[in-house]
């Protein structure tokens, strides 16, 4: 996904990777594709309550214009995303969160969704307030999972601009069956027992009822 996210991302600006504890190919990747990575030691495992706090804190001395705080399988999407943010009176928007779907994992050199093109509205995913300007907001104070959010500052929230949020996660169901399997062993079980991303611990079953149920959706390209 890495090469996706940062052909995407590099149209607007500097690309900056929170990382912790990669194993596999992720840093040298990222730091040759051109991007900055901030690399946090933490226990070897994924928890949503350090990685939430670790966003809350890490764009504070910024000097951006705008700021996306994006997971890897992200992309906030416009045609005119730009001339939207240069317009704007508004400080934070919340763009629709469309569950992307593909039954091929794409294989295009250019943008992902030049070929993943179908989607629908986030069920159990719901819509972030992944797009802010550090020049207004001083608090984003997001909750676990980052899909709830308490700005703090000059806060003006757009939620009907237009601008997307593709959630790329519904790349092939083997995609899908092997990265919830990866997700689920490095999850804090903690969380996982208080039923926080409780979807990695879906069965191969029950990840193909998801796809099975999803297909009378798709029924038109949502870009």
């Amino acid at each position: 996904m890495l090469p996706y996210v940062v052909r995407h991302y590099s149209q607007y600006g500097k690309i900056i990777i929170l990382e912790n504890n990669s194993t596999d190919n992720t840093v040298k990747l990222a730091k040759k594709l051109g991007c900055e990575v901030w690399t946090y030691y933490i226990p070897d495992e994924k928890s949503d309550s350090v990685m939430q706090k670790i966003k809350n804190e890490c764009w504070k001395e910024s000097k951006a214009d705008w700021i996306m705080m994006v997971d890897a399988d992200e992309f906030i999407y416009h045609p005119y995303l730009l001339d939207i943010l240069s317009m704007t009176e508004h400080t934070v928007f919340e763009p629709e969160f469309i569950n992307m779907f593909s039954e091929n994992f794409p294989t295009t050199k250019g943008q992902i969704y030049d070929e993943v093109k179908y989607g629908a509205p986030g069920d159990i995913w719901k819509a972030k307030m992944n797009l802010f300007s550090p020049k207004h907001i001083r608090n984003m104070n997001w909750r676990i999972g980052g899909h709830f959010a308490e700005p703090e500052g000059n806060v003006k929230i757009c939620y009907d601009s237009g601008i997307k949020t593709l959630h790329m996660k519904f790349l092939s169901r083997g995609h899908v069956i092997k990265n919830f399997k990866q997700q689920a062993a490095r999850k804090n079980k903690e969380e996982l027992e208080m039923g926080l991303s409780g979807h990695y611990l879906w069965t191969k079953k029950e990840i193909n009822k998801y796809f099975d149920e999803h297909k009378p959706l798709l029924t038109k390209q949502v870009l």
